[in-house]
């Protein structure tokens, strides 16, 4: 019997890149999605209703009548999550485009048989100058180690729960987000002081999974980070 899977995406208003980026998903992204939502932190009502009458499959989530920034978002993804009735829940933002074709069964296997993996990230391009200047994503900072888990290669690390592409168990929804400055790296530490850790597929060698723009005016221009 197949897990069920809510995939939820984050987006605050950038309708080009939402709709740009939204073929590859569509196109890529294998598994058994019963249920898509589309949270909107844009403010804007026109988008509200563009997001609506063009994406029909998606229940679409207002986050305030104003921008209200990341925390609030996802404080409201993770409450739309256990709402959700799913086991687990496809984790992106707007301006990720998928690479390769994902199979999501085979994430859902390593979270179910593995119990301390909080989530499992989709690798991205290097974007801010310390990954640039490491390389790749996964030298940019200390990670656990590679293992082999069911016959795939990930790699564990407990520096920060990533927002990045990812796809993680209802339970962490279950524990909600965090609210006040640096709400990522606070989730992080509320995460990992539980004894999980977070997981990459793949490693270092590995080709991108999926791809972020490098320029500046892409890199978390959403606020309340």
């Amino acid at each position: 019997m197949l897990e069920n899977i809510c995939w939820i995406t984050l987006t605050h208003g950038r309708k080009e890149i939402f709709s740009n980026s939204r073929t590859s998903w569509y196109e890529n992204l294998k598994g058994n999605i019963v249920k898509e939502i589309i949270i909107d932190d844009s403010g804007d009502l026109t988008y509200f209703d563009w997001l609506q009458a063009t994406y029909k499959n998606a229940k679409v989530v207002k986050v305030g009548y104003k921008q209200m920034g990341f925390t609030e978002a996802m404080d409201k993804s993770f409450s739309e999550a256990v709402k959700s009735g799913c086991d687990f829940i496809f984790h992106l933002e707007e301006d990720f485009t998928l690479l390769s074709e994902v199979h999501l069964e085979k994430l859902v296997h390593l979270l179910k048989n593995n119990s301390d993996l909080s989530q499992v990230v989709l690798k991205r391009n290097p974007v801010f100058e310390h990954e640039i200047k490491a390389g790749d994503v996964l030298n940019s900072f200390e990670t656990i180690g590679v293992e082999t888990l069911n016959g795939i290669e990930i790699t564990k690390q407990n520096v920060y729960w990533s927002a990045n592409p990812n796809l993680y168990p209802i339970n962490v929804a279950r524990l909600g987000w965090v609210f006040g400055d640096n709400s990522e790296n606070r989730f992080s530490e509320k995460i990992f002081q539980r004894g999980f850790v977070s997981a990459y597929l793949g490693t270092s060698q590995d080709e991108n999974i999926c791809y972020h723009p490098i320029d500046e005016d892409s890199l978390k221009t959403g606020i309340g980070y």
